[in-house]
């Protein structure tokens, strides 16, 4: 048999997210999406840290491209400082996680929680969606 008479699919790995491995000690890594971090966004991301004692100065906050989006995050597990990942607007598997994640339902992974979201600029449109953020931003950061 000729392997080029195979139907084989190819899958493309893709490299690690950048900024994901190098990220410097904090305590909070915050992932967005590169269309989404408007002043406004970071307006609120800001007022939403406050709000659990967190500041932006212990927060590394990485805006993901969509030509980045499938890219892997596991630089990020591997900081032994990260205590939680804040995920906006971004599917799981577009941050090369096989995993299954609810939206405002944190998870733990690596010994740190994770925790997705609608993105920001759909939460300031949408105030409904407030509470449930504030409900589980109220579990990550107790």
């Amino acid at each position: 048999m000729i392997l080029d008479q195979i139907n084989i699919q190819y899958y493309q790995i893709k490299a690690p997210l950048h900024g994901a491995a190098k990220t410097e000690p904090c305590l909070t890594v915050v992932l967005l999406k590169a269309t989404e971090s408007s002043d406004k966004d970071k307006e609120l991301l800001s007022k939403m840290l406050g709000a659990v004692k967190r500041s932006m100065d212990d927060t590394t906050l990485i805006t993901v491209s969509e030509e980045e989006q499938g890219q892997s995050i596991a630089g990020l597990f591997e900081n032994h400082a990260i205590q939680q990942i804040l995920v906006f607007g971004i599917s799981p598997k577009d941050l090369g996680l096989n995993i299954k994640a609810r939206l405002y339902q944190p998870q733990t992974m690596h010994d740190k929680q994770i925790l997705f979201s609608h993105g920001l600029p759909a939460i300031i449109q949408k105030p409904e969606y407030k509470k449930p953020l504030w409900e589980a931003l109220q579990q990550v950061f107790k």
